[in-house]
């Protein structure tokens, strides 16, 4: 009679300590058995330096509950079930952690391409700007009374330049030409 009493009394006590440990650690209830989150942060192979230390302690506690249940310890064990899920929880969280800041970095990354392309943007439409008011200007002065007429030349490859293109003689070749001659009449040579 006192050995079932004992059992009732210990098994009254681990589903109290069990409840207990388990009110503790909601978010771990949430994503059920501990063994089943330890196997999924260990399938993640990009995370898995991150999440070592959390992963080994949470086998460990799984080994502690289980040698605790083998021993009929069972408030202990749930002690260790619940420690185990604890650090599964902590390493979900790790990974949480990591993905939002490889998620951060990228949406930095986007921000600051987009910020370059806004500045460039930015300067090639100020540099248009500054070419339409260059033209205006142009424009202006042309259409002023007394301004010189201009005339649109066709130039092709190959082909020299029109006479009204071509640039006047420097003033070393001015000097090398030669005189025009006078004639016996008085006239010149030269042409007006």
């Amino acid at each position: 009679m006192a050995s079932t009493d004992l059992r009732t009394t210990r098994s009254k006590v681990a589903v109290a300590a069990a409840t207990v440990a388990l009110s503790v650690c909601p978010i771990a209830l949430a994503d059920g058995d501990a063994r089943a989150s330890i196997q999924a942060l260990e399938h993640d192979t990009s995370h898995r330096a991150i999440v070592a230390d959390a992963v080994g302690r949470a086998k460990e506690a799984l080994e502690r509950a289980t040698r605790l249940h083998a021993l009929h310890d069972e408030p202990h064990a749930a002690e260790a079930d619940a420690l185990a899920l604890e650090w599964a929880a902590i390493g979900r969280d790790l990974m949480r952690a990591v993905r939002a800041e490889e998620e951060a970095a990228e949406v930095r990354r986007k921000a600051t391409d987009a910020q370059a392309q806004l500045e460039r943007s930015r300067a090639l439409v100020e540099e248009a700007i500054a070419r339409v008011g260059r033209l205006e200007i142009e424009i202006a002065r042309a259409q002023r009374p007394g301004g010189a007429s201009r005339i649109a030349v066709e130039a092709h490859d190959g082909q020299p330049p029109p006479a009204s293109e071509r640039h006047p003689p420097s003033p070393e070749k001015a000097l090398e030409a030669p005189a025009p001659k006078v004639r016996p009449d008085g006239g010149s040579d030269a042409k007006p």
